[in-house]
């Protein structure tokens, strides 16, 4: 069915008060990219059986398993790694050491807490992203949510990344260890990592 604004004023999909419009109901997105790119499904729907089918069998496996759909992925985590991109810091190690990451901390303090808050965040969202390709990727995903995994997963396969999200908490990593998270998502992951959350988002 082809969908056009009088359609969904007639099914009461969007309203000008919100809280009444069934986009409201349905909205469970945790994140406002989520938020957007729901909005824009409901704009333009399906207009064949293959796509409604796949629609249908993502949202059944996912239902499925929706305890194993994590929560680590917040929109304060997003919003703080676009912040972290743009936000001016001094030159981050490459290598630290650990005599070179007191160095940072103590010659660099702002910054270094900034990147100490922003590699907590990011490290939140990669773990959470990991979790979904760990829970959802397999033989009976449908192809559609399948081709939106394995196009993340290409962009998570980095042995910085592997490495990092070995550790539990993010705790777990020595300052040494996040100083170089910390250059390696900012100086070599940036284009990959937003790629990431754009993909999260569909």
């Amino acid at each position: 069915m082809e969908t056009d604004k009088t359609t969904l004023n007639d099914l009461s999909i969007f309203e000008r008060e919100e809280e009444f419009s069934i986009f409201h109901k349905l909205n469970f997105t945790r994140t406002v990219g989520g938020r957007e790119r729901l909005r824009a499904i409901f704009n333009k729907s399906c207009t064949d059986i293959i796509s409604i089918v796949n629609v249908q069998k993502t949202l059944q496996l996912i239902m499925k398993n929706e305890d194993a759909w994590p929560m680590l992925i917040s929109n304060g985590s997003v919003l703080m790694i676009h912040k972290f991109y743009e936000s001016t810091v001094d030159q981050i190690p490459d290598r630290p050491t650990v005599s070179s990451a007191y160095f940072y901390k103590i010659f660099h303090a702002p910054d270094f807490s900034l990147l100490k808050y922003s590699t907590g965040h990011a490290f939140e969202v990669l773990k959470g992203i990991q979790q979904i390709l760990d829970n959802f990727l397999m033989a009976e995903t449908p192809a559609n949510f399948r081709l939106v995994l394995e196009k993340i997963k290409v962009r998570i396969d980095k042995p910085q990344v592997h490495h990092v999200l070995s550790k539990k908490n993010y705790k777990d990593l020595s300052m040494a260890e996040m100083l170089g998270f910390a250059n390696f998502v900012r100086y070599h992951f940036k284009n990959n990592f937003l790629e990431i959350i754009e993909l999260y988002f569909q």
